[in-house]
Order: C-alpha cells, then structure tokens, then sequence
C-alpha cells in the first residue's frame, strides 16, 4: 500500500505559487519514505527534479522500482540511502541547485 501525503495540496501550493516553472526547479526531500511527496513533486511538472534521502535501505530499494516503473530517469530523481544529517554532502555531490526542502517529520504508521 503507497503511503498518501497530508497537506500534499498546501505543501505544493508553497512550493509551486505559479503554475509555471521556467527553470529546473531542485527539491531536497529528506524523509523520503514511500516516496509520496517525492513522485507528486515529479508529477507536477517535467522540469522538477528531486533528491530524496532516505535512511530506511528497504524503502530506498521500492522508490528505485518505483521510479523505474515509472520511467523517471535518474537526472530527474536521484535517491540516496543516507540520512538527512548528511544533506549537504549529498546537494554538493549532485551538483544541483536546491530551490526548496522537505522535512516531513511526522508519525509513520
């Protein structure tokens, strides 16, 4: 079962105040769990990119399936089993500009 994001409209709305994106727009996704806010922020628009980090290795083998399934290439998605205490080392290693950061640091069930 895929985890559903909360307040996903409002985190987006934040995040994309326009519905147009000129740019590649980065986002660091430091809890990537299941990958829900990770694979909403890619279906907004193609030129969004995400790093997600995620420290559980068993979720970081289903967002790769995932993103594979999905056909999402890894310039778009780049996920790293690490920490988010680790979050610098990882943005400088991708050499991408980060526009925005998500901590979703709520209670998994």
């Amino acid at each position: 079962m895929i985890h559903i994001p909360i307040f996903l409209r409002e985190i987006k709305k934040f995040f994309f105040p326009s519905s147009c994106i000129l740019g590649n727009f980065t986002i660091v996704d430091c809890t990537a769990g299941e990958g829900g806010h990770t694979f909403s922020f890619l279906d907004f628009s193609s030129k969004v990119r995400v790093i997600a980090l995620e420290i559980d290795s068993e979720q970081v083998v289903e967002i790769q399936k995932r993103r594979r399934k999905l056909n999402i290439s890894q310039e778009r998605l780049k996920v790293f089993n690490l920490s988010y205490s680790q979050i610098e080392e990882v943005v400088s290693f991708t050499g991408w500009t980060v526009e925005a950061i998500l901590f979703d640091l709520g209670i998994s069930s």
